[in-house]
C-alpha cells in the first residue's frame, strides 16, 4: 500500500543517514574537521526536519494492523536513537576543532614571539669598539635571559597541548602535528643557543678590553729600554779568545730578547681578537707598530750574533787549518826519507817508487789546504784589528816555505828509484822470455803425442828434426844474457839472480840431450807400421773374390750352384792362418800408436775378422736352404683351399640377415644372441689365417704372389669380423635405450605425485610469525627439490636426442609424446610453489619489519639511557671537549631516530589488526615515553656540557698568559742575579735597570693572578675532585 511504501522511504533513508552519521573516520588538520563538523550540522539540520514526517506517520499507522504499529514503533525509535547520535557527534567535533583550532593558535603566537626575540638577541650580541654600548648590550641580554626562563612554561604547554590532538587526529595529521612540535622545538633550542653564546661573547670581549690594556703598557716599555742596549756588541777584536768573549756576552742579550716573544705575541694576539670582534680598526695601527718594532729589534740581534758566529768560526777555522798544514808537511817528509833507498828485490823498489808516486799525488791536498788558508786570511783580515792581521799573516808565511823544500826533495828521490827499476825490468823480462822457450820445448820433446797412422808418424820425425836445429841456434843468445844478468848481480846484489844464471845453463844442455834420444825412438815405430800395413793389404785382396762369389751364388741360385759351393769350402780353409799373422804384425803397433790409431787397428783386424766369419756362414746357410725348400709347398696349398671355402660361406650367411624389420625388444634379444655366437666362430678362426700367412711368407720367391693371395684373405676377414661387430653394437644399444627411458620416465612421475601431496598441507596463510615460518621453510624445501626434478627432464630430453639414430623411428615418437606430458605437469607443480611461497613471504616480511625497527630501537634507547646515566664531571678540558662533542652528537642522533620511531608507530597499527596482538600496543606507548624522556635529559647535559668547557676553556688561556709571564719574569730575573768578579760598572747598571723593570711589573702581575685564581674557583663546579686538585696546585 501507499503507507507501506511510505515506511519503506523512511526506513532507507534512516539506514542511509545512520551510515553517514557512523563514518567516524579521524581528520588530518583543523579544516578538515571544520569541513566534517558542517556536514554532521547539515546533517543534524536535516533530521531535524524528518521530524513532522515521523510525526505523522505515527498518527497514520493508529488505525493500521499492530504489525505495521510495530514497525512504526521500531522506526520512531530508530529516528530518536539517529538524531541523539548525530547530536553527540556534533558537540564532540565541535570541541576537536576548537582544541586545534586554539593549537593552531597559539602556536603562531608562540612562534611569531620567538621570532622577533631572537631577532633582538643577534641585535645586542654584535660586538662593538665602544665599551659603553657593550655593558648596555650585556645588561640587555641578562634581562632576556629572564624572559626566557619565564617563557619556558608556556613553551611546556604549548608541547603538551600538541601531543593531546594525536587521539582525535589521522595519522596524517599526527605527522603535520609533530612536524610542527619538531619546528617550535628547533626555534626554541636555537634561540636558547644564540643567547647563551651571545651572553658568552660580551662577557668575553669585555675581559679582552681590561687584560690588552695591562699588557700594552709592559711591552712598550720593554722595547724601548732593550733597543738602547745593542750597541756595545759591534767593535772589532785581535785574537780568537776576544772574539769568543764578545759573542757570549751576545748570545745571552740575544736569549733575554727571543724569551719576549711570547709577551709580544700575547699582546698581538689580543689586540687582534679585539679588533675581529669590535671592527675597530684603530687598533690595527698599533698592532703593526708593535710588530715592526720588535721584529726589528729581533733582525739586529739575529743579524749581529749571526756575524759574530761566522767571525769566530772562521777565525777558529784559520787556526786548525794552519796546525793541520804543519803536521801534514812534517808527516810527508818522513815517508819521503823511508823510500830513499836503492837496493834490495824488485818488489822493495817498485814499493818504495809507489810510496813516493802516493806522496807526489798529496801535492794537490797540500795545494788545496795552502789555498784555502789563503782565502780564510783575506776574509779574517776584514774583521781583525791590524795586530792581528800581522800574526795571522806570519804564520802563512812560514808554511809556504816549509812546502817548497818537500817539494824538491820529492822529485830527487823519485828519479833515482826509477833508474833501478828499469834495470830490473829489463832482467826479467829476457828471463821471463828463455824460461818459457825453455818450457815449451821441453813440453815439445817430453809431452809426446802418439800419432794414430803411418803418415802422422813420419809428419811427428820431421817435426822433432827441426825443433833440434832451433836448440843449437839458440846457444849464441843464451850466452849474452848469462853476461847481462852478472852485471846485474854485481850493481844489486841480490843472490837470487845467481841461482837463476845456473839453472839457464843446466836446462839447455839437458835439451840437446833429450832431443836426439826422441828422434831414435821415432825411426824404429815408423818401421814397424809399414810391415803391418803391407799384411793387410795382401789379406783383402785374397777376401775381395770369394765374397763376390757367394753373393753371386745367393742372388741367383741355378742348377751350377752345388759345384760352386765346393769351390767355396776349399778357400775358406786357408783363412785362419792368414788372419793368424796378420794379427801379430797389429798388436805390436798397440803400445806405440795413439787411441784413434789403435781403434783403426782393432776395426780393421775386425773387419777382416768377420768378413771371414760371414763367408763361412754364407756357405754352410746355402746347403740348408736347398734342403728345407721342398717340404714346405704342399703344406701351404691345402690350407689356402680350406679358408678361402669357409669365408665364401659365412659372409653369404651375414648378407642374408637384416635388422630393418625388427620392432620389439624381444627381437632384438633374439637376434642379439644369434649374432654374439657366429662372433665367437669367426673369432676361432684368425688362427688359421695366422699359419697360412706365415706359410706365404716362408714360400715367398720375391715375385710377392703368395703373400699377395694371403693378404687379400686377411682382408676380406677383417671385413667380415668388422661387419658382426657393428651389428651387434647396433642390437645392445636399441635394446639399452628403451629400458634407460621406461626406468628413467616412472621415477619422474613417482617424484611428481610425492610433491604435488606435501604442498596441499601447506597453502594456509593463518597463524602467527612462527607457523608462518615453519610453513615456508617447508615450502622452501620444496622448492629447493624442483632442480632435481627439471634435471629428470633434461636427462630425459638429453636421452631421446643422443639415442635417435639407435631406435626406430615409432619408438621415438612415443617417447617425445610421454616427455611432453611430463614437461606440462612439472610446469604446474612449479608454479604452485612459487604461488604458495610469495603469499607466506608476504606475511613474514610484516613481521620481520616491525620486529626490526622494535629491536632497533630498544637497543639504540638501552645504550643512549646507559650513555645518559654515565654521565659524569671530568678532570681535563680534552676529557669535557671530547664529552661535549658525544653529547651533542647523542642530540642530533635523537633528532634522527624520531622519524623511526613515528613510522614504527603506524606500521605497529597495521599489525594489530591483521594479527590482534595486545602487547604490541604497550611496547610502542613505552618506546614513546622513554624517547621522550632521553631527549629532555640530552638537552639539559648539553648544556651543562657546554658550560663547563667554556670556563675550562677561559681559565686555561688566563692560566697560560701568567704562567707565560712568570716563566718570563724568573729568566730575565736569574740574568741579573749573575754576581761574577768580572763585571763591569755598565754590565750592573743595566742588571739594576731590569731588575727595577720587573719590580715596577708587579702590580700588573698581581692582578693577573688574581684573575687566574678567581677562574680556576669558577671551575670547580664542573670539575671532577682529580682535576680539581690539579687547579688548586
Amino acid at each position: 500500500t501507499q503507507f507501506e511504501e511510505k515506511l519503506d522511504n523512511i526506513n532507507s533513508w534512516l539506514k542511509q543517514k545512520e551510515s553517514q552519521v557512523k563514518d567516524q573516520s579521524l581528520r588530518s588538520t583543523q579544516e578538515a574537521k571544520q569541513q566534517h563538523l558542517d556536514k554532521l550540522k547539515s546533517l543534524e539540520e536535516e533530521i531535524v526536519k524528518k521530524s513532522d514526517e515521523i510525526s505523522s506517520l505515527q498518527s497514520e499507522v493508529a488505525e493500521a494492523g499492530p504489525e505495521l504499529i510495530d514497525k512504526v514503533s521500531k522506526t520512531s525509535s530508530r529516528y530518536q536513537a539517529l538524531k541523539n547520535q548525530t547530536k553527540e557527534a556534533v558537540s564532540r567535533y565541535d570541541q576537536f576543532v576548537k582544541e586545534h583550532a586554539a593549537f593552531n593558535n597559539s602556536n603562531a603566537d608562540f612562534q611569531n614571539w620567538l621570532t622577533q626575540t631572537q631577532t633582538e638577541v643577534i641585535q645586542h650580541s654584535e660586538i662593538v669598539g665602544d665599551l659603553a654600548v657593550l655593558q648596555e648590550r650585556q645588561k640587555k641580554l641578562r634581562e632576556l635571559s629572564d624572559t626566557r626562563s619565564k617563557e619556558s612554561a608556556v613553551f611546556e604547554a604549548l608541547v603538551e597541548k600538541g601531543e593531546k590532538l594525536y587521539a582525535h587526529t589521522s595519522p596524517d595529521g599526527r605527522e603535520i602535528i609533530r612536524q610542527q612540535l619538531r619546528t617550535l622545538r628547533t626555534l626554541w633550542d636555537g634561540f636558547s643557543e644564540e643567547l647563551q653564546s651571545g651572553t658568552h661573547r660580551l662577557d668575553q670581549c669585555l675581559l679582552q678590553f681590561a687584560e690588552f690594556t695591562l699588557a700594552q703598557e709592559q711591552l712598550t716599555k720593554w722595547l724601548k729600554g732593550v733597543e738602547k742596549a745593542m750597541q756595545q756588541h759591534t767593535e772589532l777584536k785581535g785574537t780568537l779568545q776576544e772574539k769568543r768573549a764578545q759573542l757570549q756576552n751576545h748570545k745571552i742579550m740575544h736569549q733575554e730578547i727571543t724569551s719576549h716573544q711570547q709577551l709580544v705575541e700575547s699582546v698581538c694576539d689580543k689586540a687582534q681578537q679585539l679588533v675581529d670582534q669590535t671592527q675597530d680598526k684603530s687598533l690595527n695601527i698599533y698592532l703593526q707598530s708593535i710588530k715592526q718594532l720588535f721584529q726589528n729589534i729581533v733582525s739586529k740581534s739575529q743579524d749581529l750574533l749571526d756575524s759574530l758566529e761566522e767571525n769566530v768560526e772562521r777565525h777558529a777555522k784559520f787556526s786548525a787549518g794552519c796546525d793541520n798544514m804543519r803536521d801534514w808537511v812534517a808527516s810527508e817528509r818522513d815517508r819521503l826519507e823511508e823510500c830513499d833507498d836503492g837496493t834490495g828485490e824488485k818488489a822493495d823498489i817498485k814499493q818504495r817508487l809507489e810510496s813516493v808516486k802516493t806522496l807526489r799525488g798529496n801535492e794537490a791536498e797540500g795545494g788545496k789546504k795552502m789555498a784555502e788558508l789563503q782565502t780564510l786570511f783575506t776574509v779574517l783580515s776584514k774583521t781583525t784589528t791590524k795586530k792581528g792581521i800581522v800574526l795571522l799573516e806570519k804564520e802563512l808565511n812560514k808554511l809556504k816555505e816549509s812546502q817548497k823544500q818537500h817539494d824538491a826533495q820529492l822529485d830527487a828521490v823519485q828519479n833515482r828509484l826509477e833508474g833501478v827499476l828499469a834495470q830490473w825490468t829489463e832482467f826479467e823480462t829476457q828471463l821471463d822470455t828463455h824460461t818459457k822457450w825453455f818450457r815449451a820445448t821441453e813440453v815439445a820433446f817430453r809431452d809426446q803425442q802418439l800419432a794414430a797412422s803411418l803418415e802422422q808418424k813420419e809428419q811427428q820425425l820431421n817435426s822433432f828434426r827441426e825443433k833440434r836445429k832451433l836448440i843449437a841456434d839458440k846457444e849464441t843468445e843464451i850466452d849474452m844474457f848469462v853476461d847481462k844478468s852478472n852485471a846485474l848481480l854485481h850493481a844489486s846484489g841480490a843472490d837470487k839472480i845467481k841461482t837463476l844464471i845456473s839453472q839457464i845453463n843446466n836446462r839447455y844442455q839437458l835439451l840437446h840431450v833429450l832431443s836426439k834420444e826422441v828422434i831414435n825412438r821415432w825411426q824404429g815405430l815408423l818401421e814397424d807400421h809399414r810391415v803391418y800395413r803391407d799384411k793387410l793389404e795382401e789379406t783383402e785382396a785374397w777376401l775381395q773374390p770369394l765374397e763376390t762369389q757367394l753373393g753371386a751364388l745367393r742372388s741367383s741360385p741355378g742348377a751350377d750352384c752345388l759345384p760352386r759351393l765346393q769351390t767355396l769350402v776349399s778357400e775358406t780353409e786357408q783363412a785362419p792362418h792368414r788372419l793368424t799373422t796378420l794379427t801379430t804384425a797389429g798388436e805390436r803397433l798397440y803400445p806405440d800408436t795413439a787411441a784413434a790409431g789403435r781403434e783403426t787397428i782393432r776395426q780393421q783386424l775386425r773387419e777382416i775378422r768377420d768378413r771371414c766369419d760371414t763367408l763361412g756362414e754364407g756357405v754352410k746357410e746355402q746347403l740348408k736352404i736347398q734342403d728345407a725348400k721342398a717340404t714346405q709347398w704342399s703344406s701351404y696349398q691345402e690350407t689356402l683351399q680350406a679358408s678361402l671355402a669357409w669365408l665364401d660361406a659365412m659372409e653369404k650367411s651375414l648378407d642374408q640377415d637384416s635388422l630393418a624389420a625388427l620392432t620389439a625388444p624381444q627381437e632384438i634379444r633374439a637376434k642379439l644372441i644369434k649374432y654374439r655366437t657366429t662372433l665367437q666362430e669367426v673369432l676361432l678362426h684368425k688362427r688359421v689365417l695366422e699359419m697360412l700367412k706365415e706359410k706365404a711368407a716362408a714360400l715367398d720367391s720375391g715375385a710377392g704372389g703368395e703373400l699377395d693371395t694371403v693378404k687379400s684373405i686377411s682382408d676380406r676377414y677383417e671385413q667380415l669380423l668388422d661387419k658382426l661387430l657393428t651389428t651387434i653394437s647396433q642390437l645392445e644399444d636399441s635394446l639399452d635405450v628403451f629400458q634407460q627411458f621406461t626406468e628413467l620416465a616412472k621415477t619422474h612421475q613417482d617424484y611428481q605425485k610425492q610433491l604435488w601431496d606435501r604442498l596441499s598441507s601447506f597453502t594456509d596463510y593463518s597463524g602467527n610469525k612462527s607457523t608462518i615460518e615453519a610453513r615456508l621453510s617447508k615450502v622452501l624445501e620444496i622448492q629447493d627439490g624442483l632442480p632435481e626434478g627439471s634435471a629428470r627432464i633434461q636427462q630425459l630430453e638429453q636421452h631421446i636426442a643422443t639415442k635417435t639414430g639407435k631406435i626406430p623411428a615409432r619408438a621415438k615418437e612415443v617417447m617425445e609424446r610421454e616427455l611432453n606430458n611430463l614437461k606440462f605437469d612439472f610446469g604446474k607443480l612449479s608454479t604452485a610453489v612459487s604461488d604458495v611461497r610469495q603469499g607466506l613471504e608476504g606475511r613474514l616480511s610484516q613481521w620481520a619489519e616491525y620486529e626490526g625497527s622494535m629491536d632497533r630501537l630498544l637497543s639504540w634507547l638501552s645504550e643512549s639511557e646507559m650513555a645518559l646515566k654515565n654521565y659524569t664531571t671530568l678532570n681535563t678540558l680534552e676529557e669535557k671537549q671530547e664529552q661535549l662533542n658525544k653529547y651533542q652528537s647523542m642530540l642530533v642522533n635523537l633528532r634522527q631516530h624520531e622519524a623511526e620511531l613515528d613510522k614504527t608507530t603506524d606500521d605497529s597499527s597495521e599489525l594489530v589488526l591483521m594479527s590482534g596482538e595486545a602487547k604490541i600496543s604497550v611496547n610502542v606507548q613505552q618506546i614513546t615515553s622513554r624517547f621522550q624522556s632521553i631527549q629532555t635529559t640530552a638537552k639539559e647535559i648539553v648544556k651543562k656540557c657546554e658550560q663547563a668547557v667554556s670556563d675550562h676553556e677561559v681559565y686555561l688561556s688566563k692560566y697560560k698568559e701568567c704562567s707565560n709571564w712568570l716563566t718570563n719574569a724568573h729568566a730575565r730575573y736569574q740574568s741579573c742575579c749573575d754576581a761574577s768578579a768580572s763585571a763591569t760598572q755598565h754590565e750592573l747598571t743595566d742588571r739594576s735597570a731590569r731588575l727595577n723593570t720587573l719590580v715596577g711589573e708587579r702590580p700588573t702581575a698581581t692582578l693577573l693572578l688574581h684573575a687566574t685564581v678567581e677562574l680556576g674557583e669558577k671551575c670547580y663546579a664542573t670539575t671532577a675532585v682529580e682535576g680539581r686538585e690539579t687547579i688548586r696546585s
